[in-house]
């Protein structure tokens, strides 16, 4: 039994029907051109799974036993799971095209994760044009985050294509380490849970301690203080929501991205947020309501060490400005890397404890407005969520069919209705837009918006290349002039220690001059 962290129990807390708070991919596949008309790509593959059963996290249920006041909800093993309810099958009609796609996805993102059952459902989606499969894979967030996540898909894929072998489903990986013998395994808990409780209580003491000092020193220099109010302008973003939602994915050039980065002093994350502040500008400006302050973006960060267990959440949280208040794409960038920095610097000082903690109290209030029914007056910290996940840098394979895509798929909650995550693969950033109904309604649209956006910074990036071979080729046309110049008066004729022209001569011939 493992109990769950703080930060994992929040996302079970603040689970409703009309936000549920599982996340999700959508993994594409190019399929080896033998399954083109016998499609029995799916078939095969479960074969060579064989009686592949469950490991941890995704054989592992909820529990809580209220009869011993053991209301802190825990993780137990589930010794029976039903892989014929976790995993399914379905089919697109013709053409099976992405927009088929994804509003099959929205369909199957709806709908609550069952709580009496381990959390996750898996589908095979047959049926995508071009001899394409693609997998949706549906987890709470309360089991693992979106850093986690990745890693675990990356892990149950090969780096080699593989048409005959066993191989491990995601839902059966190998373990990482020895399980400890149940006296060790109680007393591990004991010591953890006494361990952990102690530094919680020390970070979020520091946390109050620091936010108590920030509001002390406003209050020194003359300055309100802020009391925790949020500082996001009212955007259409920031609605009550439903169920329904909106999906749309697209992808960018990562080498590309990479390039415009460096050229403006920034990383591939101030792009995302500069290409998707560009494009809100240009939606709230085509719906007149552009507030005059820039929309404020909450940007998760994995604060995960290098070699922990790929389980639970570990994450922490910084706000970003998206420079929507600024026309010129490259003074945008340049804004959102001066702000960017300077919030990273905040989480860099912070224990991983402490960053925890903080993103958990920033979730917190930003669901608080809602939950005590003053989300019309109270805004959250920010209006929407822009996440940046690492992924692989190598081709990788589902036997011997190549992934060639992967989609994230968020969460959302009430009064922050839209989310933007994007997934860094290969030479490719795949874009997973998600949006409740009552926040945007065209979503295809806007991921439009994002790559026109791209394309100005491309062209800027461009242009100072070309302003900087110009500077350069100008330079060195100057200096190839001066040193031309240079040769030409050293071949010149010289009058020191030569011949003297004759007394009279017509000067520069050595000749007498002319008489009448």
């Amino acid at each position: 039994m493992k109990r769950l962290s703080v930060q994992d129990a929040a996302f079970l807390q603040a689970e409703s029907i009309e936000c549920p708070m599982h996340i999700a991919s959508v993994q594409v596949f190019d399929l080896p051109k033998k399954y083109e008309a016998r499609r029995d790509f799916v078939p095969k593959l479960m074969q060579r799974f064989g009686k592949a059963t469950p490991s941890a996290p995704f054989n592992l249920k909820l529990h809580a036993d209220w009869s011993k006041l053991d209301v802190w909800p825990s993780w137990v093993e589930e010794p029976n799971v039903d892989l014929d309810y976790h995993v399914r099958f379905v089919a697109l009609p013709t053409p099976g095209d992405t927009n088929q796609l994804m509003r099959l996805v929205e369909r199957l993102h709806e709908p609550l994760l069952d709580r009496s059952k381990p959390l996750w459902e898996l589908y095979f989606i047959d049926g995508l044009e071009g001899n394409r499969l693609a997998i949706y894979f549906k987890t709470h967030h309360a089991m693992i985050d979106g850093v986690a996540g990745m890693a675990m898909i990356a892990k149950s894929l090969s780096l080699t294509k593989s048409s005959t072998g066993d191989i491990h489903p995601i839902w059966q990986l190998p373990e990482r380490k020895k399980q400890p013998t149940e006296s060790e395994g109680l007393f591990a808990t004991w010591r953890h849970s006494a361990e952990e409780a102690l530094t919680q209580i020390n970070s979020i003491g520091k946390l109050t301690g620091d936010f108590l000092r920030k509001e002390i020193n406003a209050l020194a220099k003359g300055h309100l203080p802020s009391l925790g109010r949020s500082q996001a302008p009212k955007t259409p973003f920031n609605v009550p929501i439903k169920r329904h939602r909106h999906l749309s994915v697209f992808s960018l050039p990562l080498a590309r991205t990479k390039e415009i980065a460096k050229d403006f002093d920034g990383t591939v994350n101030d792009v995302v947020l500069a290409i998707s502040g560009a494009a809100i500008r240009r939606y709230l400006q085509d719906n007149n309501k552009l507030p005059t302050k820039p929309v404020l973006a909450s940007c998760p960060v994995s604060v995960r060490a290098a070699n922990a267990d790929q389980s639970g959440n570990n994450i922490s949280i910084f706000i970003a400005t998206t420079g929507t208040d600024i026309e010129n794409p490259v003074e945008r960038l340049k804004a959102i890397t001066h702000w960017a920095n300077k919030e990273k610097r905040k989480i860099a000082n912070m224990s991983t404890a402490a960053a925890q903690n903080y993103a958990t109290i920033f979730g917190l209030s930003a669901m608080l407005p809602q939950m005590v029914g003053a989300g019309d007056i109270a805004m959250p910290p920010s209006n929407v969520v822009i996440s940046n996940v690492p992924g692989p840098r190598q081709p990788l394979y589902l036997g011997d069919a190549k992934l060639v895509g992967i989609y994230p798929v968020s969460v959302l909650i009430d009064y922050q209705g839209f989310n933007i995550t994007v997934l860094s693969r290969e030479d490719s950033l795949d874009f997973g837009l998600i949006a409740a109904h009552e926040a945007i309604n065209d979503l295809t649209k806007f991921t439009g918006f994002m790559q026109a956006a791209f394309e100005e910074l491309d062209a800027a990036s461009n242009e100072l290349l070309e302003n900087e071979i110009a500077r350069v080729s100008a330079k060195a046309k100057a200096r190839k002039a001066s040193a031309q110049a240079q040769t030409r008066r050293n071949a010149a004729p010289s009058t020191r220690g030569g011949k003297k022209p004759s007394v009279g001569a017509r000067p520069g011939t050595g000749k007498k001059p002319l008489t009448r």
